[in-house]
């Protein structure tokens, strides 16, 4: 479960460049850029929420 809470970490920290990129060169992406902003923001909570259930999982894991 940790292996995989740091797995979803890496994915957060991954779409967090991307949504600095998006928000810094939104001009690039035209009227896109909104919605990619909110995809990196949605995909960002899911992936947190994620790590957190494994993490809690892994410390339920390692008290059996």
């Amino acid at each position: 479960y940790e292996e995989t809470a740091k797995e979803m970490q890496g994915k957060v920290e991954e779409h967090k460049k991307l949504l600095s990129q998006y928000e810094a060169k939104s001009y690039l992406y035209g009227k896109q850029a909104q919605r990619f902003k909110e995809h990196c923001q949605t995909l960002i909570n899911a992936y947190e929420k994620a790590a957190e259930a494994n993490l809690s999982m892994a410390a339920m894991h390692r008290q059996m």
